[in-house]
């Protein structure tokens, strides 16, 4: 079997109606009838489809992937997805069916449904390659002129205002294991040959699936609807089941993060209009959207008779069912926390990112489902904890490398289906705290997981990124940016921020070139990030008495600071946390920064008080207003914006590292070295975890009481784990090689 069979093979087709400068709302339906005269001992099936596509041979699907081909540069790359279809053939007719839908590739202005953007200009099409190995040798069946096509059932897919399908357009035999009636399909019209459009991808990232099937835990009913409510909020594709509608009776779904005051959807935080909508043949039947998905927590169901007029639904003959997708990343590792507080607020992190986690990782599963960069980075401990993201992240230089422009701009998000270059605005394309994950991506994905080929690919963007600040600053501090986003303070300089950035970008620009043995660059890009930190204390230093709470966050951070001045800095953060009652007012850039600053001078109960306050915005409020995943503002649910994003989370990491006490050490690579300490408090009186590293498999469990610690570690084969006991308990540092252990400390009096 050919991996390349779509490199010579398979003709893009699509409806004729769909070469036009204006194309119909009705999306493409393809098909073909392949005559076997035996068995295969062995059939492929290669898919290269825009913008997104559902496939079935004799009424089965093809596969459990759904939302293929996923996101990309599609001018440039498509993603090419291979299936063993061989228990789907026999002997005599078999019948594929491809349903195409706009997707992220295409995306119009709908009157009446909601949009981030428009823009695309490669329609739904297809090519399809067949490889089949029998008894009397191998054959190649793809798509050409001989294929067939029809519009509907789907008479509108929209990446993001919703999919309606009207089942009285499904020809007799739809998706049967007889087939389709011949009736009503007319010839393809043939856009290419295999040279031309965009190329097969081999993507790295799995693909998205179904990975749990969700009922409603309450439905509210109302005169004209009833909204289903979920246990949590997710992203998810709705389902129905649905018996005894009339033909052309309408069911509309609406989903939503919130209900009003009245319990009705409230799309205030998604986007809106959004809906979908299912259009009864008169037969009882299952209905899904197959080219989008939602974020949301609650659905709506509103039924319309054949005429159009509202008439009250029967949530007993229509059941309500939420897919929950995400791309199907192998879980790596579980943490519990021993306060509820602190355990229910990594949920909220694990939920959100669960949502995102995308073929690219998105920012919400709603209102924008775009692959902004700096949660990758900020974000990166806490989901390569729980997920196996290294071929995901390793797509997302990719993705980087497609979008970087002419100058060298690394753009804040990628692939870059959508060009935010606003006058008032630049910062939402030109930010060192997002564009620098061309560097932080491939240098996390070497310690993490001992992988250079990330760091090969981005080796010469990466550059030609640093050669694009070098000119943005001249001889001062970069200036651009978004400055320390969704702070609650937004005084902090946004040079101060941009500096910050640029010389984190140049210090994982420096262990990139050590991990490939570029030694000629290193002492180069160590002398720049040295510069700019002399730059940084010069401009901003003297703020350290009289700035926000990221300023001194972000100069102890930075590295700028000697012992006296790092010691003010925590001082003066400390001051501004006390005066403000407990209430954090960094934004997302300074987050991360305050977390290891308070960290390294031990800290951890003052964290503790901020990150479970409840008084005013955090996550302590989010939780406790019922929030289920993380919300994209510190105001949380009160201010009613998006509710799902796990921007956030870089407490996640304070989680890991300091609570459970668990983390690579320094000079570890793939997890050859942990180092592991925990950080008993008040509060916390244990915790524990498992991880599945790429060096094997860790546990870590401590339990705290008045007289003394006790830990429990397993180390992996390939593992080691430095062990140093917590301030305020009598013990040893002490290597440990593999094996389990149970190690005994008592508390200093």
């Amino acid at each position: 079997m050919s991996a390349d069979a779509l490199a010579d093979h398979g003709d893009w087709v699509t409806h004729p109606a769909w070469i036009a400068a204006d194309p119909p709302w009705e999306q493409p339906t393809l098909r073909t009838v392949w005559r076997l005269d035996v068995v295969p001992l062995r059939a492929t099936l290669h898919v290269l489809a825009l913008g997104a596509w559902h496939a079935t041979i004799g009424g089965e699907a093809v596969s459990d992937d759904v939302l293929e081909p996923g996101v990309s540069t599609f001018a440039t790359r498509v993603a090419a997805r291979s299936y063993d279809v061989t228990p789907l053939l026999h002997a005599g007719d078999n019948e594929l069916v491809l349903q195409l839908g706009e997707g992220p590739a295409h995306v119009r202005k709908v009157e009446g449904r909601y949009t981030k953007f428009t823009g695309g200009d490669l329609g739904p099409r297809a090519r399809v390659v067949l490889e089949i190995e029998d008894e009397h040798g191998g054959q190649v069946l793809a798509s050409d002129e001989s294929w067939q096509a029809r519009l509907g059932p789907t008479t509108l897919a929209h990446w993001y205002g919703g999919e309606d399908y009207d089942a009285r357009l499904e020809p007799a035999g739809w998706l049967s294991a007889d087939g389709a009636s011949a009736e009503g399909w007319e010839p393809v019209a043939v856009l290419g040959g295999p040279r031309e459009g965009p190329q097969p991808w081999a993507r790295r990232a799995p693909a998205a699936r179904v990975q749990e099937v969700l009922e409603p835990v309450d439905i509210v009913r109302h005169e004209h609807s009833f909204v289903a409510v979920f246990a949590r909020n997710m992203a998810a594709i709705p389902q129905l089941h649905v018996a005894g509608m009339e033909p052309g009776a309408t069911l509309r779904i609406r989903p939503a993060e919130y209900l009003d005051e009245q319990q009705h959807a409230d799309q205030c935080s998604t986007g809106s209009p959004i809906h979908d909508s299912f259009t009864s043949a008169g037969v009882d039947t299952s209905w899904q959207p197959r080219f989008g998905y939602h974020g949301f927590q609650y659905l709506e169901i509103e039924q319309l008779d054949a005429a159009g007029a509202p008439v009250t639904p029967n949530p007993e003959r229509i059941r309500v069912q939420a897919l929950r997708v995400m791309a199907d990343d192998r879980p790596t590792g579980t943490l519990h926390l021993g306060d509820p507080v602190l355990h229910g607020i990594d949920t909220l992190i694990t939920h959100a990112a669960q949502s995102n986690l995308m073929t690219v990782p998105t920012d919400c599963p709603h209102r924008e489902k775009l692959g902004w960069l700096e949660q990758l980075h900020l974000v990166f401990e806490p989901v390569a904890f729980r997920w196996d993201v290294r071929d995901h992240w390793h797509d997302m230089v990719t993705h980087m490398i497609d979008a970087q422009t002419a100058e060298g701009l690394i753009p804040d998000i990628a692939p870059e289906l959508v060009v935010f270059d606003w006058d008032w605005e630049t910062g939402f394309r030109d930010d060192v705290n997002w564009g620098g994950a061309i560097w932080h991506i491939p240098a996390l994905l070497w310690r993490h997981y001992g992988t250079l080929e990330p760091a090969h690919d981005a080796w010469d963007a990466g550059l030609r990124y640093l050669d694009y600040l070098d000119e943005k600053a001249g001889d001062g501090l970069l200036s651009t940016g978004l400055g320390d986003w969704i702070a609650l303070d937004e005084s902090t300089p946004r040079p101060l921020v941009a500096a910050w950035g640029h010389a984190r970008a140049l210090d994982s620009a420096a262990t990139v070139a050590r991990a490939l043995g570029r030694t000629e660059h290193v002492q180069r890009l160590q002398d720049r990030a040295l510069q700019v930190r002399s730059q940084l204390a010069f401009s901003y230093a003297d703020q350290l008495e009289t700035g926000s709470q990221a300023t001194p966050a972000l100069l102890a951070d930075a590295g700028v600071l000697d012992a006296r001045h790092r010691d003010r800095a925590v001082q003066r953060l400390l001051t501004l946390l006390r005066e403000g009652q407990n209430q954090l007012t960094v934004g997302e850039i300074g987050l991360p920064a305050a977390l290891r600053t308070l960290a390294a001078a031990e800290e951890h109960e003052q964290i503790y008080r901020f990150v479970t306050q409840t008084a005013g915005p955090g996550y302590g409020q989010m939780l406790a207003d019922g929030a289920t995943a993380l919300i994209e503002h510190w105001t949380g649910m009160r201010s009613r914006k998006s509710a799902n994003h796990f921007m956030l989370g870089a407490v996640g990491t304070w989680f890991l590292e300091s609570i459970a006490g668990f983390k690579q050490a320094p000079d570890g690579v793939a997890w050859d070295r942990a180092v592991v300490s925990p950080r008993p408090l008040a509060s916390v009186p244990t915790a524990s975890l498992t991880f599945d590293s790429p060096a094997g498999a860790y546990e870590v469990g401590w339990v705290a009481d008045e007289v003394g610690l006790q830990v429990r570690l397993a180390v992996p084969a390939a593992g080691e784990v430095w062990f140093t006991p917590p301030p305020g308990f009598v013990g040893r540092s002490t290597r440990l090689g593999t094996g389990s252990y149970d190690l005994n400390l008592r508390r200093i009096p």
